[in-house]
């Protein structure tokens, strides 16, 4: 369901950001990770090449939405829909994809954290 608030349409909510960070300074691949602005993180990995995050708050991330965040943010590698009811067109996945940009639930970006390139981008949890 979209958040009620129409401030969270896109941003996600401070315990959002909370919850995401705390997950990050568990992850056995996360070295580091630095804020850079509001919603986008630097996040350096263990072995692995260093991501440069959007965190959205966007109910369900359409083609449009990511045409429109990536105009915004060339240099990012991953887009998060960050609220567990949230998730993405498969047009939005099918173009990141193509893009090299890895577009995730917040539940998915944890265990893709583990790969990188095209298995990083193309990762799907195991059911």
């Amino acid at each position: 369901m979209p958040d009620a608030n129409p401030k969270y349409k896109d941003l996600p909510r401070p315990s959002s950001i909370d919850f995401f960070e705390n997950g990050l300074k568990s992850h056995k691949m996360v070295d580091s990770f630095e804020k850079i602005k509001e919603q986008q993180y630097k996040i350096v990995r263990t072995g692995k090449s260093d991501l440069y995050v959007y965190l959205t708050n966007l109910y369900i991330v359409s083609l449009a939405d990511t045409h429109e965040i990536m105009s915004k943010f060339p240099d990012l590698n991953c887009i998060i829909t960050i609220c567990n009811y949230n998730s993405y067109s498969n047009k939005a996945k099918k173009f990141c994809t193509e893009n090299k940009i890895g577009l995730f639930e917040h539940s998915e970006f944890y265990g893709a954290l583990y790969y990188d390139n095209n298995k990083f981008i193309n990762y799907e949890p195991k059911e």
